[in-house]
This record gives structure tokens, sequence and C-alpha cells, in this order.
């Protein structure tokens, strides 16, 4: 062992010199890099060496990277021998891939040795790093993704970066996070096809794009969108909101947002802030519209829990629905009481007290009589009832309730 690291100490010599004939480093220095390059040459070659010695040795080669950069610039140093540029580079390579050959599984390591082949513009031992990093950690989605990022963006290959997510998803099938990238990378493909044809025709040029009409409104992302709720067994309303975020982004994403969430309704019939989600989405388009998807919902849903969801909505929405009492009062006509089901009286009236802040008396005694009807002996409910808020309110209510019920 001490004649490997006796040889390797030899090579790092003319390196050392030429930067100390440079001014880069003082005699002091250039004795203190030699010491603590043999120290950590001698930790790595141990019998039981352990990975946090080879990570304070890339530590500290990184920082005399730094500062030695940065002592050039200062001393306008243009010209400066290959080896003194570039042996400091390779030695952090060689003790990357020492430390990886050992700890193959050790995601985090090879995130960061991929990160640094990057900032170094080393695009064969990135590669290498790819290469070799997924085949040792095929479930790791996070490698998977930077695989398939730097084949967009570095090497602008679209069909490599597609077959990446494929196999990747063999491994992967249930991670959400895999199936948004998979799904944002085909939205900023066509949106990028787009763009191209917008400059095209700008400067009256034939674009030569045989693509389908169906592929530019975001065919292949749909199929993705599709395919993840078929595959993920266990799948979240948070979940969709990853996706409709992406599709947010765009600026004819109206028609993709719309897909998304009433293709969640098919897996979600009963989750009230998936159907809140399109409701909103849609309040400032369609107002009839935004209507029925609310009315619907409490037809499906039929809980206090997403009556409360609803009321919320709508106070939340009053700068976009002129008259929220009026369309709460439309909304609580719909509603079928016999199959109403409320689980707390006290969130009932915590409700009304809500309703009278925000001053929408119109609704608070018809909420009140439904939960009687189930807890028709329930205190609170019955002393809120006799409150002169509520008794004042009782008129305004049934002559609103009874105009709507005319005109329906």
């Amino acid at each position: 062992m001490a004649e490997i690291v006796q040889s390797h100490v030899e090579d790092m010599l003319p390196e050392i010199y030429e930067l100390q004939q440079l001014g880069i480093l003082l005699p002091s220095e250039a004795k203190s890099v030699i010491k603590r390059r043999t120290d950590f040459e001698y930790k790595m070659r141990r019998r039981i060496s352990i990975k946090q010695d080879f990570m304070r040795f890339i530590d500290y080669e990184l920082k005399l990277e730094k500062l030695k950069q940065k002592r050039m610039s200062k001393l306008a140093l243009n010209e400066v021998s290959e080896g003194a540029r570039y042996r400091s580079l390779q030695r952090i390579h060689f003790i990357f891939q020492k430390c990886l050959r050992k700890y193959k599984t050790d995601t985090n390591m090879w995130i960061r040795y991929i990160i640094f082949c990057k900032q170094i513009g080393s695009s064969r031992s990135l590669g290498f790093a790819f290469v070799e990093s997924l085949k040792h950690n095929p479930h790791s989605v996070e490698l998977w993704i930077m695989s398939a990022k730097n084949e967009v963006e570095n090497n602008k290959n679209m069909t490599a970066a597609r077959s990446i997510f494929l196999q990747a998803l063999k491994f992967n099938s249930q991670s959400a996070k895999l199936w948004t990238e998979y799904f944002r990378l085909e939205v900023l493909y066509v949106e990028k096809l787009k763009k191209r044809q917008q400059i095209m025709q700008a400067c009256d040029k034939p674009t030569y794009d045989n693509t389908d009409k169906e592929f530019m409104m975001y065919k292949t992302a749909k199929i993705v969108f599709c395919k993840c709720f078929k595959k993920i067994s266990k799948i979240s309303s948070t979940d969709l909101s990853r996706f409709s975020d992406i599709a947010k982004q765009l600026e004819d994403g109206g028609d993709l947002i719309v897909f998304l969430y009433e293709s969640a309704l098919q897996k979600f019939p009963s989750n009230p802030s998936v159907w809140m989600s399109l409701a909103k989405f849609i309040v400032g388009k369609d107002i009839t519209k935004c209507t029925a998807i609310l009315d619907a919902c409490l037809k499906t849903i039929k809980t206090f829990e997403c009556l409360q969801e609803v009321i919320m909505f709508v106070i939340s929405e009053k700068e976009k629905i002129k008259v929220p009492s009026e369309l709460l009062t439309q909304l609580m006509a719909n509603i079928d009481l016999q199959n109403f089901v409320i689980s707390n009286p006290l969130s009932v009236v915590e409700l009304g007290q809500f309703l009278l802040s925000e001053k929408i008396h119109v609704i608070i005694h018809f909420i009140i009589e439904m939960a009687l009807k189930i807890f028709p002996k329930c205190k609170e409910l019955l002393a809120f009832q006799n409150s002169q808020f509520i008794r004042n309110s009782r008129r305004r209510f049934v002559t609103s309730f009874r105009s709507h019920s005319f005109r329906n």
C-alpha cells in the first residue's frame, strides 16, 4: 500500500511545482497540500475504508480547485499547462469512481458525482455515471428523471428521453413523481413545437412539420395521464394537483386542465377537493357550468363536509360570483335531505356562525333544519335556532326558497 501511495504522491509533484512557480500556491501551502493528500490516500486504501473518508477527500479537492481558480483570475493567468489545469479534476473523478465502485447503491453519492460532471462539462463521464448508477439503482426515481432531463436539455434527444421514462416505469410503475415528470416532458415538447411553428410562420418559412393535430393537442400527455391512473393503485388528489399545475403553465392549457379534472372525477367521484378544483378553474369563465359542477358534487357526495366545502368555495369566490347567496339558495333547493349525512352537529353550528359573520343569512335556517331532522334533541342546534338572528333570517330564507322553487 505504501508503494502505491508514494507513486501517487510522486505523480502530483509536477503539478504542485508548476502551481508554486506561477504563484498560485505558496511553498508552505504546497507542503500542506502534499501532506493532506498523502493522509487521504492512506485512509482511502486501508482495509476497512469509510465513506466519510472519500467524501472528505472530495470536499478538500473541490475547495482546492476553487482556490486555484480564484487565484488564477486574480493573477490574470490565462496560460497554464494542461497538467495544472486538468490533473486536479482527473483526481476528483478518480476518487468519485473509487468510492462508487465500493458503494454502488448509494444514490446520493451518484447524484453528487453527476452534478460534478455537469459542472465541469465532462459529457463522457456523465454518460458513464448515468449508465452505471441506473444499473445498480433501478428503483431510484431521481436518477431516472435526471437521466431523461440530460437527454432533453443537453443532448436534445426526445426519443432517448422517452425510452428512458418507459424503461424507468417498468421498475417504478407506482411512482406518481415519475409519471408526473413524464407528463411534463410530453407537454413541454408540444409547447416547444408550437413555438417553433409560430416563429417559422412569422418569418414566412415552411415548417415542414407532419405532426398530427391530435398530437399538438397534447394527445400523448393525455395518454400518459390516463395510464398513470390505471397503473397506480394509491394515487391522491395531491398528485392530481401536480399534473394540473403543469397544465396551468401553458398558454392554451384550458382544455387539457378540464380533461385532467374530468378524468380524475372518474377515479375520485367521492373526493370533494377534485370537484372544487374543477369548479375553481371554471368559475371565472362559465358560471352556469360551475353551478352545474357544484350541483353534481352535492348530489354525488351527500355529506355535510362536502356541503361545507361547497359553501366555503362559493364565499371565497364571491368576487367572481356576483350574488353568492342566490347561488347557494339554488344549490340548497336541489339537495335530497333524506339521504344527507351529518356526523357532527357542532360543526353545523360553527358553519352557521361563520355564515352570520359573512352576512349570508339566506341558507342558515335551511342548514339548521336539515341538522335537526337528524339530531332533534341537540341543545346547541336548538339554542342556535332560537337565537334572534336565526328568527330574523327565517323569513328571508322562506321567501327566497319559495321564489326559487317557483322559477324552477
